[in-house]
């Protein structure tokens, strides 16, 4: 951190979580992080989440009443803190800065772990524009205070959302959060949402661990489908589109499987600009074979483009 009080890269930070026991496992740990840091905290949640949250710290031995009396804790309402600042549905920057700094200057100087649901509130109520908004305000504040956010989203916004809408919030953030436990419960964090039973699609981040998630789901789906003879090819060809559109595109994505007969269909649709190539690497090159295994693996393939992105896609298996 730098003498000039602005936040570094990495310190607005996004998580988007499946349950409320999964946004317990990103508050606890962050807010945790900041008291063994020795900075203070700042929680701005619905009151069922900022209950549950200091219940689980007081289960862990911390105790939230001594360290908001000692100016190490603040505590506040999404909802509440929002009336304070949004007008005809949208963020007044100079209310924002106003309301949050005094929240600021209710704890210790420093630098400050704030945990913000704000956005989520908006976002649950269909206000997309006012969320995107909001996130742009805190960036602000960040250029004249000392703090690391992190924003809580439920992932039920990904299935739910424009793609490009998904992508900006991205964008906003300097690092999307894996789901708590997600290298050790991954099964958790792949449920498909079924179109009907021969489809089913997810929307995923454009982070690395997200090529990871879609193996597991493509894995798990075609075995429910009872297709494991197409399965090897199917996670190979799936992961290798996914990491074009983390790499390259940079855009949340949605991967659709369709099973027909003996073939499986894989498309997956990107908000990001550029288009998909083939490549012919050098043989030395350790990247960029990517289309070229697709190629070889499929049955068939190809680009289509959309008036906001594109989708590649691919078909294995028999017709």
């Amino acid at each position: 951190m730098g003498d000039s009080g602005t936040t570094s890269p990495r310190d607005h930070l996004v998580s988007f979580v499946e349950n409320d026991e999964e946004l317990l496992g990103s508050m606890v740990p962050f807010v945790v992080d900041g008291w063994r840091r020795q900075e203070p905290v700042v929680v701005v949640a619905t009151d069922t989440h900022r209950r549950a949250l200091e219940a689980e710290l007081s289960a862990r031995g911390w105790q939230p009443d001594r360290l908001r009396g000692a100016g190490r804790l603040v505590t506040l309402d999404a909802g509440e803190m929002l009336t304070t600042f949004m007008v005809e549905g949208r963020p007044d920057p100079e209310l924002f800065r106003k309301g949050i700094t005094e929240a600021l200057d209710r704890v210790r100087p420093g630098r400050v772990h704030i945990f913000g649901e704000m956005v989520r509130v908006l976002w649950e109520a269909g206000n997309v524009t006012g969320a995107i908004e909001l996130e742009e305000c805190w960036n602000e504040l960040a250029e004249e205070r000392s703090f690391v956010l992190l924003c809580g989203y439920p992932h039920s916004v990904l299935d739910s959302t424009r793609l490009a809408d998904v992508g900006r919030v991205c964008a906003l953030h300097s690092d999307v959060l894996p789901p708590p436990g997600f290298a050790g419960a991954v099964a958790a964090h792949v449920p498909a949402s079924n179109v009907r039973e021969e489809e089913r699609a997810r929307t995923f981040l454009p982070a690395a661990h997200a090529v990871h998630a879609v193996r597991v789901f493509v894995e798990e789906t075609l075995s429910a489908w009872g297709a494991k003879a197409l399965t090897e090819d199917a996670v190979l060809v799936s992961s290798e589109i996914a990491t074009n559109a983390v790499r390259h595109a940079v855009s949340p994505f949605h991967v659709t499987l369709v099973r027909s007969g003996a073939s499986v269909r894989i498309a997956v649709t990107d908000a990001g600009a550029g288009v998909a190539e083939r490549e012919t690497p050098d043989d030395d090159d350790a990247t960029g074979r990517g289309f070229m295994i697709v190629d070889a693996l499929a049955r068939k393939w190809g680009v289509d483009d959309l008036s906001s992105g594109k989708t590649v896609w691919a078909v294995l298996g028999q017709r």
